[in-house]
């Protein structure tokens, strides 16, 4: 119930779309940084077999 009352004031207050916005550019970096790892990682195992 807490989160509903919270989304429910960022999209009253005009901030919902702000806020998903954020959580969406936090995804990609993440994504990212997690491909880049797992091509480090795949590079490292290429070198040292």
């Amino acid at each position: 119930m807490k989160d509903k009352v919270i989304y429910i004031n960022l999209f009253t207050s005009g901030r919902l779309n702000a806020f998903l916005a954020d959580i969406d550019k936090q995804v990609q970096e993440r994504n990212a940084l997690e491909f880049a790892i797992y091509m480090i990682d795949g590079l490292m195992v290429y070198l040292f077999q």
